[in-house]
């Protein structure tokens, strides 16, 4: 059993990291589709340690829900992400992000891996837009993957150099829900 378990770890690291090595840009349509979880929200909670099912380093984020586009759980839920620290050893898979306590996101999340329940964003970096003050009373959303600003300029919300209004930005993920997900709200 112990063995299988290793396999089965093992096989999810080396999955990742082969993803990671090939991260292809995708349309925020696209990422729609494949989003179990899409949410604009705060990061209340990051707790790292390790991860009870596969027994490699893992991040528990909680999230505060300010808009649920799609799918949330509850208004505060927790999901696991792959990486993080435990017992000393620090795994950090390329592209997948990192969050920040008290951090704004607009957040695509997968749905949860059916046997070790871990979640990432769409496309890894490409599901998180972290949000920024603009302004006194604007907001504005920056891509997480700096190396390409193609996904914020093909998601029809005007963009420049991969920053974009976070009202655009939901704007545009609120009518792809509702026409790629079948979902009005």
């Amino acid at each position: 059993m112990k063995t299988s378990r290793y396999i089965l770890a093992l096989s999810i690291l080396l999955s990742a990291e082969a993803v990671s090595q090939r991260t292809i840009p995708m349309t925020l349509k696209t990422m729609v589709q494949q989003a179990g979880t899409i949410v604009h929200a705060r990061v209340a909670e990051l707790r790292t340690g390790k991860d009870p099912v596969t027994g490699f380093p893992a991040t528990w984020v909680t999230l505060d829900v300010k808009e649920d586009f799609f799918g949330a759980p509850a208004t505060r839920f927790t999901f696991k992400q792959i990486g993080g620290e435990a017992d000393g050893m620090v795994y950090k898979p390329a592209d997948v992000p990192g969050y920040s306590r008290n951090e704004e996101v607009v957040l695509m999340l997968y749905p949860p891996h059916s046997r070790t329940a871990f979640q990432s964003p769409v496309g890894l970096g490409q599901g998180k837009f972290k949000v920024k003050q603009a302004g006194a009373s604007r907001k504005k959303v920056a891509e997480q993957v700096t190396r390409s600003h193609r996904l914020l300029k093909t998601s029809g919300a005007t963009a420049y150099d991969g920053i974009v209004a976070l009202e655009d930005l939901k704007e545009e993920i609120r009518t792809l829900v509702r026409t790629e997900k079948g979902v009005s709200k």
